[in-house]
């Protein structure tokens, strides 16, 4: 089941964000096989890499802080990341620190991947355009509101990789 990386974007301005982001490790342990966290240097208040360095924690998985400066946009930071995973991983799951998720969702996620043909699975959010059972569409138009974000994505490395995010 591990056989993904859990990757983060992350910059906080209090302990309140701190709080959050490890929040988020110790979820994202229970079902990944490493967790890889770019920060945006020049905008992190909360000095994140130093602290999560003085904490002791054990953790069964790799986590590791990549500093990113300059954070160009969206997309170079989660290039950056991408190129940090391991060629061994199948998938890499894009998860915002403030989604809430267990074991369950990552299942429901995967499940998506019996297709060779999907390159990323997202669930639905506040804003997103959703086929109805009754509807005899099978596919709506890429659009914004019907594209899986970032915010929680699950995407197919071996795809993904052919041309990382433009």
């Amino acid at each position: 089941m591990n056989n993904f990386c859990t990757i983060t974007r992350y910059y906080g301005s209090n302990e309140k964000d701190l709080e959050q982001l490890w929040r988020f490790i110790k979820q994202a342990e229970t079902y990944s096989n490493r967790i890889l966290i770019g920060i945006n240097i020049e905008k992190d208040l909360t000095d994140c890499i130093k602290k999560y360095s003085q904490q002791q924690i054990l953790s069964n998985i790799s986590v590791d802080f990549i500093p990113i400066q300059p954070w160009i946009g969206i997309s170079t930071p989660l290039n950056i990341l991408l190129n940090h995973i391991s060629l061994n991983e199948t998938f890499v799951l894009i998860q915002s620190v403030e989604i809430q998720c267990t074991s369950y969702h990552i299942d429901r996620l995967r499940s998506y991947f019996k297709d060779d043909d999907i390159l990323c699975v997202g669930v639905a959010l506040d804003g997103h355009q959703i086929l109805d059972k009754q509807s005899n569409k099978k596919y709506l138009p890429l659009q914004g509101d019907t594209s899986p974000w970032n915010t929680f994505t699950l995407w197919n490395l071996e795809k993904l990789r052919r041309t990382g995010f433009p």
